[in-house]
Formats: structure tokens, sequence, C-alpha cells
């Protein structure tokens, strides 16, 4: 019988996995000698819809590591999606000591990003083909962006 190579000598990280480690002896086993990948489904509501620029806007005081990992695990999951972020203040620092600041955070992810208000500039942008297509599909917006009509009336 062949057995994987194990890690630390023999040794599991805990004491339960070394006895069972021991337990297997003489057996076909590996410890920890694969990797499996695995995602986890979850909701993302943001916080504000621009309904005729197309574009999503997610509003950030604090902008902590969940947060960043969400924002990017949208943006892979909807890549036209046109969503943009507006910080309470893009200079602060995503933690402390950090050069790294929110803005530029944002910049290096690919994400449109403000400062303390939604610029007006935005409002009256066109959207592309691809950004409005995926708009269509996430919020149903074919009939909104037609007919103006809007999910809160």
């Amino acid at each position: 019988m062949r057995v994987a190579a194990q890690k630390n000598s023999g040794a599991g990280k805990s004491a339960f996995e070394t006895r069972l480690m021991n337990e297997l002896k003489g057996s076909n086993f590996g410890y920890e000698s694969i990797k499996l990948e695995y995602t986890k489904t979850h909701k993302y509501v943001p916080d504000f819809i621009l309904y005729e620029p197309c574009i999503i806007v997610e509003a950030k005081g604090l902008f902590d590591l969940e947060d960043r990992s969400k924002m990017v695990a949208v943006k892979k999951a909807y890549p036209d999606l046109d969503i943009r972020l507006v910080f309470q203040n893009a200079n602060t620092k995503i933690h402390k000591g950090s050069k790294i600041t929110y803005g530029a955070w944002a910049e290096k992810h690919g994400f449109k990003y403000a400062s303390s208000s939604i610029p007006a500039e935005w409002l009256k942008e066109t959207p592309s083909g691809a950004s409005k297509q995926a708009f269509i599909m996430v919020t149903g917006g074919e009939r909104i962006l037609r007919g103006g009509i809007f999910p809160t009336e």
C-alpha cells in the first residue's frame, strides 16, 4: 500500500488529527494532500441605482477587507456592469500603516470612484452597449429605461 506524503513529520495540526492519523497507520491515506476550490453564494444589494446612466453606486465610509473582497467578487461576477464607489473620504488608508488609500485601491481594481458625493456628470453619462445590457439583465431595467417607470412607484 502506498501512503501519501504526510505534512509535519506525521503530526496533524491538532492532537485530534494526530490521533486519527495514528489510527490510519497502515492504511492508504493522505493528510491534507489535495486542495478543493469552492465558492459561496452571496447576495449583494447596491446602495444606489442610477437608472438613466445605468450605474450602480456603492457608498462607503468604512471600506474594510470584507467589503473590498465583496466588491472584487461582484465585479468578477458582473464584469460589464458599471459599478462605482463613492467614499466618504477617498484619501483614507485601507488600514492603519498602509500607503494605499481607498481611491488607489479602487483604481487598482478597475472601479471608478468619487470622494464625498456623487458627481453630477455621472448622472449625465450615456452607458456603453455592454454596460447597458448588463444593467438590464440585473435590474429587469428594459421597461425602466424605455418607459421611465421606477420600481419604487
